[in-house]
């Protein structure tokens, strides 16, 4: 079950790392209408599939293990969105000052 576990939670980051990159390159190419709008697909995207993570874990390691994931899913999913979107304020903000971000 931990090898699925984590296996679940490097796909996550790799999802939302993706969200990240294409927030990012937008910013940095002061190429407008992007606003957020990957990385929050694919915040929500991560989060629904932790919700199936928690439900075949509940039913495979037994359901107090569902709890444990949906205990850690919801701060893990509102940290690491407030933190990259602040990354991404910060880099806009450089960029609009002029800097390369």
């Amino acid at each position: 079950m931990t090898l699925f576990l984590s296996a679940a939670l490097l796909l996550s980051l790799l999802l939302i790392g993706l969200g990240f990159a294409m927030d990012l390159s937008a910013v940095r190419g002061r190429i407008s209408g992007a606003n957020g709008f990957p990385i929050l697909m694919m915040l929500l995207l991560s989060f629904a599939g932790s919700l199936l993570v928690a439900l075949i874990g509940g039913l495979f390691g037994g359901w107090g293990l569902l709890g444990k994931v949906l205990l850690f899913t919801v701060p893990y999913h509102i940290a690491l969105g407030g933190l990259l979107i602040w990354v991404l304020q910060t880099v806009a903000t450089r960029v609009a000052a002029g800097g390369k971000g």
